[in-house]
């Protein structure tokens, strides 16, 4: 217990409130109908949002969209940080949709619409975790003295924040299958990593005021059983964290379950294919949606947010056209 005196400043031993005002957020919809109403409106700034999803699945197509829509949602200006961790720069992409009559009219012309492309700033972050932390640091001057003071930077996009962290990077496997003492400090280090990766964001969306989405892979899910009995608590977590079917298979979120408790908002695109896709390969991220639309009767997409604080778990459907996602109807 505190023993307070007459002639104490009992005001100092309280941090004051901040207003309501200050714990508001932006929101940047993705201008794909069925999506943004599952998100209440769309991502959210102050928000480290995750897009989890197999490869196809049309992640990075959908950071694309959002790279352009965010300079939108903010009509004094803004721009956009993609950082790529693997394969080219989602250029082509990116042009593709900002050309498309769809992106035009959105801006209000061709002439502000390919502006816009030099409003996303894009970072080369292949390599390891360090690597990709390093280029994560080298932010920071960016946002306290943009390159446009009339734009500052309103989303940070990391494609894929998995890539980093395979596991090929790990030490070998000793005798009797038991990991060597290098494979554990590769491990530890890479947690110790990926944690500090994830704190940075945090700390960039909170004190600029903008929004920081990542894409993350997926890995077979290996529970044994269904049913509530043995296994069933394994099942109920499991499910917590996000697991799907996602082309036949059971699929969970890379990284564990650590990862999982660092992010706000999770959400998962997940792909079934109803017949051989006629689709067209194209450059940038691990989609392999490129510019071409999917085949509507080939493949469906089902947008699922697993758990955010703004908005309940719900599923919707959506498809990848020439210009871009869009809510299914």
């Amino acid at each position: 217990m505190i023993n307070h005196h007459d002639d104490d400043d009992s005001s100092s031993l309280f941090v004051p409130c901040a207003p309501a005002s200050a714990a508001s957020c932006g929101i940047i919809p993705t201008h794909a109908r069925t999506i943004d109403t599952v998100l209440r409106g769309g991502v959210r700034t102050r928000m480290l949002t995750e897009i989890v999803g197999e490869s196809g699945s049309a992640k990075s197509h959908l950071c694309c969209q959002l790279a352009l829509s965010a300079q939108l949602a903010f009509p004094s200006g803004a721009s956009v940080v993609y950082v790529h961790t693997e394969g080219p720069p989602p250029v082509r992409r990116l042009r593709a949709l900002a050309t498309s009559q769809r992106f035009i009219e959105l801006f209000g012309s061709a002439e502000r619409a390919s502006e816009a492309l030099d409003r996303v700033y894009m970072v080369n972050a292949l390599g390891d975790g360090d690597s990709m932390l390093d280029a994560l640091g080298s932010l920071s001057a960016a946002l306290r003295y943009p390159v446009d003071a009339e734009a500052p930077v309103r989303m940070i996009i990391v494609d894929s924040i998995a890539a980093p962290f395979r596991d090929e990077h790990a030490g070998t496997v000793g005798a009797g299958g038991a990991s060597s003492s290098s494979s554990w400090a590769y491990t530890m280090r890479r947690a110790g990593t990926l944690h500090k990766a994830t704190m940075l964001l945090k700390e960039y969306a909170a004190r600029h005021d903008l929004a920081c989405v990542v894409t993350n892979h997926v890995v077979d899910s290996m529970r044994a059983s269904d049913v509530n009995g043995a296994h069933g608590d394994e099942t109920r977590v499991l499910r917590a964290l996000g697991e799907t079917m996602t082309s036949g298979r059971r699929v969970l979120p890379a990284l564990g379950l650590a990862w999982g408790h660092c992010v706000n908002a999770r959400c998962f695109v997940t792909r079934r294919a109803k017949r051989r896709a006629a689709t067209t390969v194209g450059g940038g991220g691990d989609d392999g949606v490129g510019g071409v639309g999917d085949d509507a009767s080939s493949v469906e997409r089902t947008f699922r947010v697993v758990y955010a604080p703004h908005c309940a778990p719900a599923a919707v459907g959506f498809v990848i056209r020439d210009d871009g996602a869009w809510g299914a109807e």
